[in-house]
């Protein structure tokens, strides 16, 4: 059961490939899967706490780095319905091997669709791209991994989260210098200009660092934050010669809402959670979730906690943690939440309340009195 618990991304991809083939109207099929059924099914199925930590490696990590093929064609499919001819030769090859005509799909696919194939692709690179490559990421002693990581982030022209993530925000979470902690009373819109504005800036001081350390240039070749900026230049200089501004425009659509998806998962992650500087990371500073749905699409990005007290460990041997606060939905449902921030600082003030209640140190609490009258002053 665990092999197929956590084959549901690759399945969910195999689907959403599908719909890219059939073009039209199918091309709202990811967007729709990803914004509404899940969040459905993410309720109805409930939580789970079990453990599958005997599963073989290999197959669980094929899941993985599966995702970067998947999009790659995803991309060239959804640039070829941008374009006017058939710049990857996808037309030519659909036709050849399984009989569809491409291009006929193509004709018959609408602005209105092209928006659809845009909102579905976009969520998809922050659903499955992102969160397959900050798993990956973290597998700092394998060069592929990380590779890959950085390629299936820069589909969202974010290839510094790999840099800045793995070694600023796990070292920082839940103080005043991570970007990616989310501040209470913040709202999602706002911390997505702060957080992205802060790791960006955050990943080239962290190369700048370890460059000088090493008596190399900043301004070189070895600079990961540099190299990550061409990565995405590559993807972008292929959508244009697909179509021209319109692949531009495509490319960047794609990109910001995949980013979109990234920082709204990073928000939840651990808003309003509160560490004193230099002390260790606990359980209690991140806001875990145990819902079937959200745990399996997501490798246990959910059981966060876990994630941060061990963060070198395999997705599928990731722990429930008694001792780490909940998210009162799933995932799912919590992004979608985040996006009306009225509704966010309601659900979640009680949950604040009961943290500062039964996990907050006298010297988190201190600082979250300081906080409130920064705020009220």
């Amino acid at each position: 059961m665990g092999y197929l618990r956590y084959s549901m991304m690759t399945v969910v991809l195999a689907l959403i490939l599908m719909s890219f083939v059939l073009g039209g109207p199918w091309l709202w099929a990811g967007a729709v899967l990803a914004l509404g059924s899940t969040n459905l099914a993410d309720e109805i199925a409930g939580s789970t706490r079990k453990v599958h930590a005997g599963l073989g490696a290999a197959l669980m990590n094929a899941y993985l780095i599966a995702t970067l093929p998947f999009l790659l064609v995803l991309s060239g499919l959804y640039a070829t319905y941008l374009s006017d001819f058939d710049p990857f030769g996808l037309i030519a090859l659909a036709h050849s091997v399984a009989g569809v005509d491409l291009a006929a799909h193509r004709a018959a696919t609408s602005f209105s669709d092209l928006i659809g194939g845009t909102l579905s692709l976009g969520v998809i690179c922050g659903s499955a791209g992102v969160n397959v490559a900050h798993e990956l990421a973290h597998r700092i002693h394998s060069r592929r991994d990380v590779a890959v990581s950085r390629w299936l982030l820069a589909f969202t022209c974010d290839t510094t989260f790999a840099i800045e993530h793995v070694f600023g925000h796990h070292r920082h979470v839940g103080t005043e210098r991570d970007p990616s902690t989310a501040r209470r009373g913040e709202s999602l819109f706002a911390f997505f200009v702060r957080s992205s504005l802060g790791q960006f800036r955050g990943a080239f001081q962290i190369e700048a660092h370890r460059l000088t350390n090493r008596g190399l240039s900043t301004w070189s070749r070895h600079n990961r934050a540099l190299r990550g900026q061409l990565m995405s230049a590559l993807y972008l200089s292929l959508y244009i010669y697909a179509a021209g501004w319109a692949g531009a425009a495509g490319f960047f659509a794609v990109a910001l809402i995949g980013k979109l998806h990234l920082e709204a998962i990073s928000y939840i992650e651990h808003y309003g959670l509160v560490r004193v500087p230099g002390e260790k990371v606990a359980a209690r500073h991140s806001w875990d979730c145990y819902r079937f749905v959200s745990s399996a699409l997501l490798y246990n990005l959910t059981r966060h906690a876990d994630h941060h007290l061990n963060a070198q460990k395999p997705y599928w041997t990731l722990e429930a943690r008694k001792d780490a606060p909940l998210m009162p939905f799933g995932y799912m449902t919590m992004m979608l939440m985040a996006f009306v921030p009225a509704l966010w600082h309601r659900v979640m003030r009680p949950h604040l309340i009961h943290w500062d209640r039964a996990f907050a140190s006298e010297g988190e609490l201190a600082l979250i009195r300081a906080h409130e009258a920064g705020r009220s002053a």
